[in-house]
């Protein structure tokens, strides 16, 4: 997949984890020890990650999809891909709204809930990062 996005070739792959970010750290898990230094040309080659989740809506007859999405627009995002160090301020970069692009799964669960589209319950389910999503709810953050 690697080579297919450095030769300009659309790469797509769908892995199970629980967020954008935890994609893109089990993409480079791919990575041996030794070719680590290819961090470089998959950060210059990654578009994005998107994490998606299908919850019941609070009718019980439908679901409703909740995502995460970070881009990697103008290579904003490839300093923390190049060095493992980093990684962790691509949630951070997600909070920000840096790139106007990127969304975090509890900004997008935060409004399924204030439409009504989703349950707090079920929002609190869906989440990796209760507290935080807890304290939105509360509308204390």
């Amino acid at each position: 997949m690697l080579h297919a996005g450095e030769s300009g070739h659309l790469a797509l792959t769908s892995m199970h984890t629980n967020s954008a970010q935890s994609a893109i750290t089990k993409l480079l898990d791919f990575f041996s020890s030794e070719q680590r230094n290819q961090r470089g040309s998959l950060s210059k080659a990654l578009v994005g990650g998107i994490y998606q989740n299908l919850l019941p809506t609070e009718s019980g007859t439908e679901y409703a999809l909740a995502s995460e999405m970070i881009f990697n627009n103008n290579q904003q995002v490839a300093p923390y891909i190049v060095d493992i160090q980093k990684m962790h301020l691509m949630a951070d970069f997600i909070k920000r709204k840096a790139d106007n692009m990127s969304r975090s799964l509890n900004e997008s669960l935060m409004q399924m809930v204030a439409k009504k589209t989703i349950s707090a319950k079920d929002a609190m389910r869906a989440t990796y990062n209760r507290l935080e999503l807890h304290d939105m709810l509360n509308g204390k953050r």
